[in-house]
């Protein structure tokens, strides 16, 4: 049996429950596991076994506050787990007779594309994204694919790689190690209260695929948004909630989108 489609949860109700420490135990194994050109520099950081629920909710006001990220600012903190996959400079001499040779440390502290020591040049560029990049992304998805498969309402957001500046700034003093890179953002609970999701995902079927040799998936032209006076301008995506026993997506009202303060970009430089 096919496994289920991943879901983008945005915000969870205050009856969520955390994954159990066994539950995320297993998934980073999972995600650990898979394939990858290297694993210099990769890291996971999980803030509530080092600060609890405070240092978590911290996390999300400065994710509010200081990313582009999508989330329902009125419910998130409901969620207490976040896994945060990361890039750190590896101890000085560690790797350097190996093929992918580290990175900079300046790049941690200023990001892959600001500062004086920004990636430049195609092939540095393709280094970043394919010897390390690309594993924190495969890897955040399947923790998030095995916490779902748990029976967890999963949320991951990849904006956190553009403020990685702000992110040192305001929680440095946990990574002794040197400044890190925020990749991805992932986050778990056991009930959500508004999952993003568009129509068209679920029309991808079979019959778009099967017996092609060079397939581009047919996405529906334009893009359905919902303006409804009193709302937000930038509050344009579906949200849905769970009917009772988990088997269906049910469209939120215009009055609940209103309560849940989702909205898709808050932060503006």
């Amino acid at each position: 049996m096919p496994r289920e489609i991943l879901y983008q949860t945005v915000g969870y109700t205050d009856n969520s429950q955390d994954p159990t420490e066994e539950h995320i135990n297993q998934s980073l194994v999972k995600a650990f596991r898979m394939p990858a050109g290297s694993r210099v520099h990769y890291r996971v950081w999980l803030p509530h076994r080092v600060g609890g629920r405070h240092l978590v909710d911290r996390v999300w006001d400065w994710f509010i506050n200081r990313t582009a990220g999508a989330v329902s600012q009125s419910t998130i903190k409901n969620c207490g787990h976040i896994a945060m996959f990361m890039m750190q400079p590896e101890p000085e001499g560690k790797y350097d007779d190996a093929v992918d040779v580290p990175l900079h440390r300046d790049i941690f502290k200023d990001g892959p594309f600001e500062g004086e020591k920004q990636l430049e040049g195609k092939d540095t560029i393709l280094h970043f994204v394919r010897n390390f990049a690309s594993f924190h992304y495969i890897s955040a998805m399947e923790y998030c694919r095995q916490l779902q498969d748990f029976g967890y309402d999963v949320g991951f957001q990849g904006c956190v790689i553009h403020r990685s500046r702000s992110f040192n700034e305001e929680f440095g003093e946990y990574f002794p190690g040197g400044d890190v890179l925020p990749i991805m953002i992932t986050y778990a609970g056991t009930e959500a209260s508004a999952v993003k999701h568009s129509f068209q995902r679920k029309m991808i079927d079979t019959d778009m695929v099967k017996g092609q040799s060079f397939i581009q998936p047919q996405w529906l032209e334009g893009w359905i948004n919902r303006p409804t006076e009193g709302m937000p301008d930038n509050c344009g995506e579906e949200l849905y909630k769970w009917n009772d026993d988990k088997s269906n997506l049910v469209p939120l009202s215009d009055s609940e989108i209103l309560e849940l303060k989702y909205q898709k970009f808050p932060f503006k430089d």
